[in-house]
């Protein structure tokens, strides 16, 4: 594989568990927020079947105790946590299901996000004709 590809990858990947950790901040998001989350995320490669992946394997199972914590984070996840926390989960697949009572601590702002990212996506690809 090109390194230089690999690199590039990391770092998209990167970007898009930091925003996607964004979405269990125990803070209300703002619609500054979903406009960040929503740009950075259409700008990846990723489709939103892959991103939705990503979301509910490997960002969720680590970030989802910080919502139901009585006192989680409300700043930023740094990437220092990213790494170690979330990268071990690339690409994995847990055997158990998706918790339906979890999902509801965050499905609304998933749905906001994918509605945004739809829009820009259409936007870029109106741009480029």
């Amino acid at each position: 594989m090109n390194t230089e590809f690999s690199v590039f990858k990391e770092d998209e990947r990167l970007a898009v568990w930091r925003v996607l950790s964004d979405l269990f901040l125990d803070t209300e998001l703002m619609d500054d927020n979903y406009e960040f989350i929503a740009i950075t995320l259409a700008d990846s490669s990723y489709s939103l079947k892959e991103l939705e992946g990503i979301l509910y394997y490997e960002v969720y199972p680590v970030c989802k105790h910080n919502l139901l914590s009585i006192a989680g984070e409300w700043a930023v996840f740094n990437d220092n946590w990213i790494m170690e926390n979330i990268a071990p989960r690339k690409n994995k697949r847990p055997l158990f299901c998706f918790s339906p009572f979890h999902k509801r601590l965050f499905i609304r702002e998933w749905i906001e996000v994918c509605e945004r990212i739809t829009i820009k996506r259409k936007e870029k690809k109106q741009h480029n004709k």
